[in-house]
């Protein structure tokens, strides 16, 4: 027969009892003749408390300083098979129901002694968190508060042939939480605080990176100055991306092509993973507006190269729609991620729904895997410094034809700031310049759009792309010349201004006639005409005909760009 025994000493103990039978496993031996001495007195502790500190970018913690030093008397047996220590923990009153060791997945000892680090105990209240959180226990670890803990020594013989545990001695720990924090941002020298979307520990974004770039991770707010280095993901054992390297400060060295590539890091498999995105050269949307005809050339969305992709769309109530690269092929279509609201995938993905009916303006930013859909009024106002500021003058209204640009015929003078408002008498939901993208126009964080030199301007907003234009020299006179007076631009007739940007004249013309418009009595500079289209254009014009034989009212729009004959 075999005998075990065992004693266990602590700088944080007192004294222990023998294991009663149900605390013993043993396989193949009689449980009646095992046998287990008295353990020996033991020293009490110095310190039973212990408070570990974090090490940052700006402080460093304690945690490689020893902590705890246990040892223990070498059990006792009959047979030469090795014994092996280990040293449990687990909160006080769950009964190691849930235990871990100390340190993790350690081989086990067979000394008669351990010393603990503050970082041992630290990563082990951690872990013990995760199996609570595993295992849907009502129990947790309270990371910045006191933590009653307990601790004990397992004895192990041979092939886990008998198992036996000292009484548990108890600490209090004040541990912080080693994990990542659900608020993770990235910033480097050509980027700040990108944030990282996570769902069920799997944090991911999509970054714009250059060989040899670096960058860090930080938990929000930045200012805190908790960081994720390189060290920590080795140091806890992630498998960490080829394209990733440790940098001089411990941060991450980017060694992949030129682009824009996917990070995930996967806090359930340990890795860190980058995948080089690849973005779309078109995109075109297909949906219940348009009865899902994916071969709809006329829904293809605008974009200027950068990722970044715009339409305007009306849509009813509960309509529903997704973006395919292709028009005519299904292939490689993206919708929304059904557990990340607001986020786009190709594999898995849901239709993006529109819950009220109207015009909107559908931006998908494939550097963030995000869309947006923003509702378009109906109506849009101008208020600025020429007018008071008077956001409930219902005469700044701009002119739209529905298809998502605005457009008005406004005198300003130089220095003169505006912006732009859905509803006259409201400020909610304005628009002005985006202060980081010159002509770009965005509702929040805006500028006020500023004139530089005085004139009568055109101004157009176009929420297609999302970008506003000022043209200036729209003219305070005009005057009608062609071959009904023999193109004497002296001759020319006189238009009536019925508002500013808007002229009308009376002309009997016959259907040969061609005509087209003067700024100013007597000069050809700056003459309109129209262009293919039939819009009103200044330089390459071409002149207008007449619809026919009799007397016309011609009116030129300025603000609509078109001309009429009536």
């Amino acid at each position: 027969m075999k005998k075990i025994l065992y004693a266990f000493t602590v700088a944080a103990a007192l004294s222990f009892q023998a294991c009663t039978d149900d605390d013993i496993t043993i396989n193949n031996f009689d449980t009646e003749d095992g046998t287990l001495l008295s353990a020996s007195a033991l020293v009490a502790p110095t310190t039973t408390s212990f408070i570990i500190e974090r090490t940052t970018d700006a402080v460093t913690g304690n945690e490689a300083t020893e902590a705890l030093a246990l040892s223990w008397e070498a059990a006792e047996t009959t047979t030469s098979e090795a014994i092996k220590y280990f040293v449990q923990m687990d909160l006080e009153g769950n009964s190691f129901n849930n235990a871990t060791t100390l340190p993790l997945r350690t081989e086990g000892t067979d000394a008669t002694s351990l010393a603990l680090s503050f970082g041992d105990l630290n990563t082990g209240l951690n872990h013990l968190n995760d199996i609570l959180k595993a295992k849907a226990s009502p129990l947790s670890v309270a990371f910045g508060d006191e933590n009653a803990i307990q601790l004990r020594v397992q004895a192990v013989l041979g092939a886990a042939i008998a198992k036996t545990y000292s009484e548990p001695v108890s600490i209090t720990v004040t541990p912080y939480f080693n994990g990542l924090v659900d608020n993770l941002v990235i910033s480097s020298s050509a980027f700040s605080d990108v944030a990282l979307a996570v769902n069920e520990g799997i944090y991911e974004t999509r970054l714009e990176l250059t060989a040899n770039s670096t960058f860090k991770i930080f938990a929000e707010p930045v200012a805190d100055a908790i960081s994720y280095n390189y060290d920590f993901f080795t140091a806890n054992e992630y498998t960490i991306a080829s394209e990733l390297e440790a940098g001089t400060d411990n941060d991450f060295t980017f060694t992949g092509a030129d682009g824009n590539w996917d990070l995930v890091i996967n806090t359930l498999e340990r890795t860190i993973t980058m995948t080089q995105a690849i973005i779309p050269d078109n995109l075109f949307m297909v949906g219940s507006h348009n009865g899902w005809n994916n071969a709809d050339l006329s829904q293809q969305f605008n974009t200027t190269g950068d990722g970044v992709f715009t339409r305007v769309q009306r849509f009813d109530a509960g309509a529903e729609f997704k973006m395919i690269p292709t028009s005519g092929s299904w292939d490689g279509d993206w919708g929304e991620d059904p557990a990340s609201a607001g986020s786009i995938i190709q594999d898995g993905e849901s239709n993006i729904s529109v819950a009220d009916a109207g015009n909107y303006v559908v931006t998908v930013n494939f550097n963030t895997l995000t869309f947006d859909l923003r509702l378009i009024s109906e109506t849009l106002f101008m208020v600025g410094s020429h007018n008071g500021w008077n956001n409930a003058d219902a005469t700044q209204d701009f002119y739209t034809s529905g298809n998502g640009v605005f457009t008005r015929i406004q005198r300003f003078d130089a220095g003169a700031e505006f912006k732009m408002i859905p509803t006259s008498g409201s400020w909610d939901g304005d628009w002005g310049e985006d202060p980081a993208n010159a002509g770009s126009i965005i509702q929040d964080g805006e500028s006020n759009i500023t004139i530089a030199d005085a004139g009568i301007y055109k101004v157009t907003i176009d929420f297609e792309t999302l970008t506003f234009t000022l043209t200036n020299g729209i003219p305070e006179d005009l005057f009608l010349v062609g071959s009904h007076n023999g193109w004497d631009n002296s001759t020319a007739g006189a238009f009536t201004k019925t508002q500013e940007g808007v002229f009308t004249i009376t002309q009997t013309l016959t259907a040969s006639d061609e005509f087209k418009f003067l700024p100013t009595l007597g000069s050809w500079d700056n003459d309109w005409g129209i262009d293919g289209d039939g819009m009103l254009i200044r330089d390459g014009e071409s002149n207008v005909t007449s619809t026919g034989d009799g007397t016309f009212v011609i009116t030129v729009d300025f603000r609509k760009g078109t001309v009429t004959q009536m």
